[in-house]
């Protein structure tokens, strides 16, 4: 039975996941999103009660209850960065917010004739040469 929650909370996730993004972006209603959203992190609650109810009604520690554990843990460790990047592309994707391309910015072009700052060489004639 474990095995059963374990496998509806994980399609729970990304159930709420996407339905929050949807409802957000989509269909342009911020505070119901929010609320799905907001579900998320209760799906992992409902996983860790049911792990030790299952362990309280006598079960011996298995496979699945550290399959439990290891999907809360990932969820604890990264959930708050996979809501923000999923935050992030559905902004991008969905609602076609302007996003940044990329992380690396493109190097500015030096103007032909100029040294780039802190080079050692200097861009001004000296007096000698000028005479």
């Amino acid at each position: 039975m474990l095995l059963a929650v374990i496998a509806a909370c994980e399609i729970g996730f990304w159930v709420l996941l996407v339905a929050g993004l949807a409802a957000r972006y989509l269909l342009r209603l911020p505070k119901i999103g929010l609320v799905l959203l907001a579900g998320v992190p209760l799906v992992d609650v409902v996983m860790l009660v049911a792990s030790v109810v299952d362990i309280q009604r006598g079960a011996e520690p298995s496979f699945k209850h550290s399959l439990a554990a290891i999907f809360i843990g990932v969820s604890v460790g990264f959930g708050h960065q996979t809501l923000k990047w999923a935050d992030k592309w559905a902004a991008h994707y969905m609602a076609g917010a302007r996003g940044r391309s990329s992380r690396r910015r493109r190097a500015r072009s030096v103007p032909a004739g100029s040294a780039p700052a802190g080079s050692g060489t200097c861009s001004r004639t000296s007096s000698a040469s000028a005479s």
